[in-house]
Formats: C-alpha cells, structure tokens, sequence
C-alpha cells in the first residue's frame, strides 16, 4: 500500500492548480447563486396578472378636451404577491386580422410598440404593490363625426359613420398601424417588469364598425383574454 508524502502532495498545489481549482470554484458558486436567484424570482418574487373586458370599470366613456365623444377599453394589471414589481411595462408584439376562413394573418400597418398606462400617460408604471391594480390603455373609439380631428379615419376602408379601433400606443404610427378597421382581432401582449420576465398574454378582439353613445355600445365590441 503507497502511502502519499507531503512531497507527493506539494506537486498538485501548484500556482496553475490553485488557479484553476479557484475557477471552478467561482464557476460552481456563479452557477448556484444564478440558480438560487431564479427559483427565488419564480417563487418569491412578484406575479403580475392581466384582467381585460369591454364592461366598467374596463370601459370608460368619456370625452376629448373638446367635448368630442370616445369609448376607453382598458386592461388592469395586478401584483398577487408581495414583492414589488418595479419598472412594469406592457408591450404590443403583434396583431393579427382573422380572415374569412378562419384563419388570422398580420394586420396591415401594424408595428409593435409599447401600450400607454391609463391616466399616467407614459409607458413604464414606476411600482406595482400586491392587491393594488392599475389600469393600462388599451384602446379607444372616437365618435365618428369627429374622429377625423385626431387623425383617426381610413378613408378607403371604413366608411365615415363607421367606428375605428385606435389602439394606445406610445406613439401614433405613421403608417396608422395604430388604427384598426371593423374585425377581428388577436393581439398578442408581452407584460414584463424589471424583476419579472415578460409574460405572453392573447387577446381576442371584435368590432362590427357601429358607434352609439352609453352602454349600447358595448353590444358591438367585445374584448376576451384568450
């Protein structure tokens, strides 16, 4: 049986061995604090739920600055846990047309943008705390004789009495990608926070083009989570 000297040992604690032992030291401790990081975002960190439809309080019926007539369409966005939920942002990815057959392809114009928060105007919630929601733009439909003043007609594609869905992106589009002529719709969402990974949402979208004033309205648009 050999049994190893002090000499024997000495050789594997050398300068290269230390520093490689030290590397794969640092490796495995980087690889666990990443690990222990993850499943603490997963289990402890905050959980953003999104909540949309066409009735109050989602829907808010109210006026331009000039008096003009418009339907607001909201989201509600809300922490279920107890840590904070910082820099949250709701973003547009895409949207898709539903054709005759069924089947959806890209609305025309459309570019992915972030939404605006409902009444805030910008497009980054500073904080969210558990059990207190806010409202997220998501929408809105002007009424018709007037919409034209805000830069929301498809002349050539929606008749003049007819409704848009104009879509609250940070920035109007210049190719009106924001508009949305009468249809169906799938947005898909991405709802993401500084320590929260983004999250696909999909929403179902439906508009027959037909603007009245009060709750009427509501029997012609509808908004599900899919």
């Amino acid at each position: 049986m050999h049994v190893h000297s002090t000499s024997d040992l000495r050789r594997f604690w050398t300068p290269e061995w230390l520093t490689a032992i030290g590397t794969v030291g640092a490796t495995l401790l980087a690889l666990l604090l990443a690990g222990w990081g993850w499943i603490s975002a997963f289990f402890f960190g905050p959980k953003l739920q999104v909540q949309v439809s066409e009735n109050a309080p989602y829907w808010d019926p109210t006026k331009w600055g000039n008096g003009l007539d418009v339907h607001y369409f909201r989201l509600s966005i809300e922490n279920k846990r107890t840590a904070i939920a910082r820099g949250v942002h709701v973003f547009v990815e895409s949207v898709e047309l539903r054709q005759e057959n069924g089947g959806f392809v890209p609305a025309p114009r459309f570019r992915s943008m972030f939404l605006k928060w409902a009444h805030l105007g910008g497009i980054t919630m500073p904080a969210l705390w558990k059990g207190m929601p806010r409202f997220c733009d998501l929408l809105h439909v002007t009424r018709p004789s007037g919409s034209g003043n805000f830069g929301e007609r498809l002349p050539g594609l929606v008749a003049a009495h007819h409704g848009v869905l104009a879509l609250d992106l940070e920035k109007p589009a210049n190719s009106l990608g924001h508009l949305l002529e009468p249809g169906e719709y799938l947005l898909k969402l991405k709802v993401a926070a500084e320590n929260y990974a983004p999250r696909i949402e999909f929403i179902e979208l439906k508009y027959d083009g037909v603007w009245l004033e009060g709750e009427a309205m509501l029997r012609h648009i509808k908004i599900r989570k899919r």
